[in-house]
């Protein structure tokens, strides 16, 4: 099966949230102040983009296109002519993830997965924009799953909001034809088949597909808290990208702990608790790597966060200065490298 792909990959991340009701807001844009720049490859499963999301490579598949490419979500530039370059002429990029993996059998499962989210009231909705790398022919489809408890991926994301149909086969190779020559999915939305958001490069078996925008409501979710996945989940296609990811309305990123962070927290602890004017944060550390932590209040902003050093195998010490924070509860995160995120709750009592 021979696919165009692109030839190099850039990793970079950026966050901004300017307008009040923005609750979450990622364009993968990047900034001077946390850029990470990688030409071959991606971002590690399980590496943090922005600190809050979640990357998990879910099907453990190897690369099938022989171009190296990341088997779970990286960074990469629009593949529409109309998505390569912004307004103010700044290159654009995406998140994107391969379903070309070398067993033609397995169906690739890359989660991307949303910090917790609490739902105040029906006002909140999640807009954002997907494009497959090619439409009708090995078109990739995905869902926008909920977990309403974890974000552990294996079993807790139970509700789909969202599906996106697939390729699945054709009975014979012809250029230039139409979406009907195809079999496709039968439930989900297909991408390019009422004829908008594609671009025509010479061959309309294989339209480039355009960035489009979809919008759901979380009104389902009222006072709870949830995760929102993004997973890629086609069989042996191609590429698949996702852009300007938000969350509007009347709601706020949780402090909610996750599975994830509940079990790294066993090799964390904080004293004393509740806090007065600092905080010992002890840890241990399976290899050697840097180190950084942020400090979480009740209503998901960051108050503090700081460098944390280079940081040997073995067991450490931090203190952190607490004199600034309010009365209350907070979370603390350490981020420490391959050796996972390690969180704990504690509290401030002056």
């Amino acid at each position: 099966m021979k696919k165009l792909l692109l030839s190099a990959f850039i990793v970079a991340c950026g966050h901004n949230a300017n307008s009040q009701n923005v609750i979450l807001w990622e364009n993968f844009q990047g900034d001077s102040n946390n850029t990470n720049t990688i030409l071959t490859g991606g971002v590690a499963p399980g590496e943090l983009l922005d600190t809050t999301f979640y990357i998990i490579d879910g099907d453990g598949g190897s690369d099938g296109s022989g171009n190296s490419l990341p088997t779970a979500w990286f960074l990469t530039t629009g593949f529409a002519y109309a998505d390569t370059a912004l307004q103010n002429g700044d290159t654009n990029f995406v998140l994107g993830s391969s379903s070309w993996l070398s067993d033609e059998n397995l169906r690739t499962a890359n989660y991307l997965i949303l910090p917790s989210i609490h739902i105040n009231d029906s006002t909140v909705k999640l807009q954002w924009k997907s494009a497959p790398f090619q439409t009708p022919k090995y078109l990739d489809g995905y869902t926008v799953v909920v977990s309403t408890n974890t974000n552990e991926h294996t079993d807790q994301f139970l509700d789909t909001i969202f599906k996106a149909g697939e390729f699945i086969s054709v009975p014979d190779i012809i250029s230039d034809s139409s979406f009907s020559s195809y079999v496709l999915s039968d439930t989900g939305f297909i991408h390019g088949e009422d004829g908008t958001y594609i671009e025509y490069q010479g061959d309309s078996a294989r339209f480039a597909g355009v960035l489009r925008p979809f919008e759901l409501s979380l009104g389902q979710y009222v006072d709870k808290d949830i995760y929102i996945a993004f997973l890629h989940n086609s069989l042996w296609d191609n590429l698949l990208s996702i852009d300007d990811i938000k969350v509007i309305g009347n709601g706020y990123i949780s402090a909610q702990v996750g599975i994830n962070e509940l079990d790294a927290a066993a090799g964390l602890s904080i004293f004393p608790n509740p806090a007065n004017d600092h905080v010992t944060v002890d840890f241990a550390l399976h290899t050697s790597t840097q180190t950084s932590y942020q400090i979480i209040d009740v209503a998901g902003k960051v108050v503090a966060s700081s460098p944390a050093g280079f940081r040997i195998k073995g067991s450490h010490s931090l203190n952190i200065d607490t004199q600034n924070l309010a009365n209350g509860n907070y979370l603390l995160n350490l981020n420490t490298g391959g050796n996972g995120k390690l969180s704990q709750r504690f509290s401030v009592a002056h």
